[in-house]
């Protein structure tokens, strides 16, 4: 099993450099949900271009349509970067959760918050 990565004090620091949100782990959760909104959007248009194009090939051989597989084959690599980022962001939520554990509150903006995984 692979080791669980912590988020350093660096790699904290270098985070609130590049993205100043105002309360970092609702945008992480947010960017979450959205990547995987679009994967699943991604697979659903590959999977229906895969069922009309095997209806197509059923009653015709027409070589102009074999550049749908190419499209099909860019939904697919979308997906997966989709899902890629998903869970990029996934770990960096659970590093900056973490890290707002051990520092008592900072990361999350005002006051305290209620802390879920995704």
């Amino acid at each position: 099993m692979a080791k669980k990565h912590e988020m350093t004090d660096q790699e904290y620091k270098v985070y609130k450099k590049i993205h100043d949100y105002e309360h970092p782990l609702e945008v992480e959760r947010g960017k979450i949900r959205r990547e995987k909104a679009d994967h699943a959007r991604y697979r659903r248009k590959r999977d229906a271009r895969l069922k009309r194009r095997l209806r197509e090939m059923a009653y015709t051989v027409d070589e102009d349509t074999w550049e749908e597989d190419v499209i099909q084959a860019e939904y697919d690599a979308r997906a997966s970067r989709e899902l890629r980022n998903a869970r990029t962001h996934k770990r960096r939520l659970r590093g900056l959760e973490d890290h707002e554990r051990r520092s008592g509150g900072a990361a999350g903006g005002k006051g305290g918050s209620t802390l879920q995984r995704v």
